[in-house]
């Protein structure tokens, strides 16, 4: 019975967790944008990074892979266009876990799935960290296709100091010369389970 429990423990101890983080990855919720264009809910275009690019959600026939929307870009050659989910995630993460990216895509081109941080370097306040790539891949096809990659967070400081609160926000980013539907985006964090205390 005890080398059970100690059995069990050692299992414990070693454990991950996994999480998906909610971010309107179906693109079921959605809204008109003031100039009258439905975008999916807590998804922001980045007007900085994103050029010669038209976004937005679509139910057309055949147009979503699950459920009735799914994401339409269409961006030119030389342009791209730049999303992030500023919903409410729940993403506090740790710079050891595991970040795994998925969608469905189809139609033809290149996109990248990516994150940004932010954290609080010690004794400081909330600030942007970095912007980074889990994947970039290429789609081509009209049937739609699972693309997926998975990465480990990085070690960072920020002016030489330690980061603490570090919140995950996913970002979508497709490349110029694309026409592209993308569907059931999902991102997770796989992070070591907080070893028991052996008393």
């Amino acid at each position: 019975m005890n080398k059970l429990i100690l059995s069990l423990a050692a299992l414990t101890a070693h454990s991950i967790s996994a999480a998906e983080i909610p971010c309107n990855g179906d693109f079921e919720k959605c809204t008109p944008a003031k100039n009258g264009i439905l975008m999916p809910e807590g998804w922001g275009i980045n007007k900085g990074q994103t050029k010669k690019a038209e976004v937005q959600n679509t139910n057309e026939e055949g147009a979503a892979h699950k459920g009735k929307f799914a994401l339409d870009f269409e961006v030119e050659k030389g342009g791209q266009a730049f999303l992030t989910y500023w919903g409410k995630t729940n993403a506090k993460v740790n710079l050891k876990d595991k970040v795994k990216m998925s969608a469905y895509v189809k139609g033809t081109g290149s996109f990248s799935l990516a994150y940004i941080l932010y954290g609080v370097p010690e004794g400081g306040k909330h600030t942007f960290m970095w912007t980074a790539v889990v994947g970039k891949f290429k789609a081509s096809g009209d049937q739609y296709q699972k693309f997926e990659k998975e990465i480990t967070l990085r070690s960072f400081k920020k002016n030489g100091k330690e980061c603490s609160n570090v919140v995950l926000y996913p970002v979508i980013i497709v490349h110029g010369d694309s026409t592209l539907l993308m569907d059931e985006y999902t991102v997770t964090i796989t992070s070591p389970a907080e070893k028991a205390a052996a008393k």
